[in-house]
């Protein structure tokens, strides 16, 4: 009974996505006590648009086939109350902003979204630099394992720019996996080195 209410949800969010022009920047509004309007302008290509259940469940899913203006309504009046969240995942950046349906309607909470930054990397032969904006001052820890799962090494920080290099030099060619692991969220990269 679950799976088939959260199909129908899926299918009336997909129903009433849609692509048109929108402003620059990323706006989202409530319209009609019901509609969630996201408007994204000079969007890179490949962001993803994801409205998400309190749990983690995605309900909605949107690629950014190019870099042109997007929009979409997503109508949340059949969704039972609860909080749900709706995220703009960049190249380095997550706009994430929480949404609120109660009896008196749907709201966003608060007037702006938490933004979430996500690491650069540079490979350059056998070092890999490793660069992650934290404005929080979050502990953040640095992993990397081999092929086969080991942990390889790993280091920690909590300043304003978290920054690493890596020499890969001495080990063996592979693939490596960076983790990052910035408060509650992790970032894996994997690398191919040699």
């Amino acid at each position: 009974m679950k799976k088939l209410m959260n199909i129908a949800v899926l299918l009336l969010i997909l129903s009433a996505g849609f692509t048109a022009r929108a402003e620059k920047g990323i706006d989202v509004k409530i319209q009609e006590d019901k509609i969630l309007v996201v408007e994204l302008g000079n969007m890179e290509k490949g962001a993803l648009v994801l409205f998400q259940d309190r749990k983690g469940e995605i309900l909605f899913k949107d690629s950014l086939i190019d870099n042109k203006e997007y929009k979409t309504a997503l109508n949340l009046g059949i969704l039972p109350k609860g909080t749900y969240y709706l995220s703009i995942e960049k190249e380095f950046a997550i706009h994430t902003s929480q949404i609120i349906k109660s009896e008196s309607g749907v709201e966003i909470k608060g007037k702006s979204s938490e933004i979430v930054f996500k690491p650069r990397y540079k490979i350059q032969d056998d070092l890999v630099n490793v660069f992650l904006s934290n404005p929080g001052k979050e502990s953040t820890r640095l992993y990397v394992y081999d092929a086969n799962g080991a942990l390889v090494t790993e280091c920690a920080g909590g300043k304003v720019l978290f920054k690493k290099t890596l020499d890969f030099s001495s080990m063996p060619a592979g693939d490596y996996t960076i983790s990052i692991k910035k408060g509650d969220r992790t970032f894996d990269k994997v690398v191919s080195i040699g």
